[in-house]
């Protein structure tokens, strides 16, 4: 045995030891300075994991930290802060300590859109008629969006990684799932259903994103009977989360992209068949992804239905036109459209957060937007933030479909189209409910997009 592989083994021991003898103080009331000193060693080197080796997995729990969102009394200090400053430790620890990343700009084409959208927001604060609301959406676009924006760039330039990452998100999302049985589920409720206290939407969006990683890559990925069972199994815990929870966007947006997928794969297909061409097994696989989504549906909502009940009522609902909330959004549509119609002072829009003075006649700092994502930049900042923002959208669709049509490798293949059907599933999402910030992942999943290029040029070389 080497001496390295030993200190591995005494460095576990010592870790699981100290973690040990920490539970057993719990139990039996020691005190909490003695409990505080032998977990110190265990949540360091955990720290040290989460930053130094693997800070993709931190990166995953920052994009989800809107799930179990924990602000420490009487600071402003708030988890998600947290969790970004360490997923941007970690990449500058990468760059300029390890050196494993040679420091770049990000492309240029995706970008200037971008930092175009944030200028605009920042002059608006001149004039927006709600300045505490406006401060605070853009504190939260310059901070946690800008870094779900950007450290992808970073993070993700080998395929571990973006697997590290994905396993993460999943994970988290099972984690999600259990917490809801644990508190509890009756059939036939009324009732929408959350995980860890949080908004049922934001818990939806994890749930509808776990989900297009699960049939879109790790499913279509795995090698061997075992994993396809753990996969099938999490798609299915995923999935009756997803319907059980109650909202109606996330899961539309899930049967979109999967919709989606499926029509450009039976396309393709047919095209290869006419050509005479081989159909490509990554094509395959995620055709019969799709096919297991189709049957655990069905299969969810045969023996599962009675959990089911509020996502039911409330499609119900949106179909006979009679939902105060669906009434609610067409009314902020109307408004947010009318103010796109008004020239010239439509060029410019109302001003970051504008919409809520405008909409209610106050200023708050929790403001309210159109819970349309293109309504909301058209109205907020303009025709010309409408334009950056429909030109960022454009450019991902564009480079995404470059990749899958250029891509050999089963692996980059997957990865862009996960990526596309995620991107795909944010944006939908984005048309349906929450603002910019809320729906921060359009941002992040185009910036993965483009880090899978960089794979491209690599299998091409």
């Amino acid at each position: 045995m080497s001496r390295r592989k030993l200190r591995q083994i005494v460095w576990y021991l010592l870790i699981f030891s100290l973690c040990g003898f920490g539970a057993y103080a719990l139990v039996v009331d020691v005190s909490p300075i003695i409990v505080w000193l032998l977990f110190s060693i265990p949540l360091s080197w955990l720290v040290y994991l989460l930053i130094v080796r693997y800070p993709e997995i931190t990166f995953a729990l920052f994009l989800t930290a809107g799930v179990y969102a924990w602000q420490a009394p009487n600071t402003p200090l708030h988890l998600a802060a947290v969790l970004g400053v360490l997923s941007t430790i970690g990449v500058l620890h990468r760059m300029l300590i390890k050196r494993e990343i040679t420091p770049f700009v990000p492309p240029l084409r995706i970008l200037v859109p971008y930092l175009g959208i944030l200028l605009l927001s920042f002059l608006s604060l001149a004039y927006t008629p709600s300045p505490l609301y406006g401060v605070n959406k853009l504190l939260k676009l310059c901070t946690t969006t800008t870094l779900a924006f950007l450290l992808p760039f970073y993070l993700f330039r080998r395929e571990k990684a973006i697997d590290r990452f994905f396993i993460a998100y999943v994970f988290i999302a099972l984690v999600m799932f259990i917490d809801i049985l644990i508190n509890g589920l009756e059939p036939g409720k009324l009732e929408r259903r959350t995980a860890f206290g949080s908004d049922y939407i934001t818990s939806a969006r994890v749930w509808s994103n776990a989900a297009v990683i699960l049939f879109f890559y790790l499913l279509p990925k795995s090698r061997n009977t075992l994993e396809k069972v753990l996969c099938i199994l999490a798609s299915g815990a995923v999935l009756f989360s997803l319907f059980a929870s109650g909202t109606r966007g996330p899961a539309i947006a899930t049967i979109v992209a999967l919709l989606v997928a499926l029509a450009l794969h039976i396309g393709k297909a047919s095209s290869e068949m006419l050509n005479y061409s081989r159909i490509k097994r990554a094509d395959l696989s995620i055709l019969l992804s799709v096919l297991v989504f189709l049957i655990l549906s069905v299969v969810l909502f045969f023996f599962f239905h009675e959990y089911f009940v509020a996502f039911f009522y409330r499609l119900f609902l949106l179909a006979e036109g009679g939902e105060r909330s669906a009434l609610e959004r067409l009314s902020r549509y109307s408004a947010a459209f009318n103010v796109m119609k008004s020239f010239p002072s439509s060029l410019l829009g109302l001003g970051i957060g504008g919409f809520q003075t405008y909409y209610h006649g106050f200023d708050t700092v929790n403001g309210d937007y159109p819970h349309n994502i293109l309504l909301e930049v058209g109205a907020e900042l303009g025709l010309i933030g409408l334009a950056l923002f429909l030109s960022f959208v454009f450019l991902t669709f564009r480079e995404a479909f470059y990749i899958l049509k250029k891509s050999e490798a089963p692996k980059t293949y997957l990865l862009d189209f996960v990526l596309f059907g995620l991107f795909l599933n944010m944006l939908v999402n984005s048309l349906l409910s929450g603002d910019i910030n809320d729906n921060r992942l359009v941002f992040t999943w185009a910036s993965m997009i483009f880090s899978v290029r960089g794979m491209l040029k690599n299998e091409e070389a």
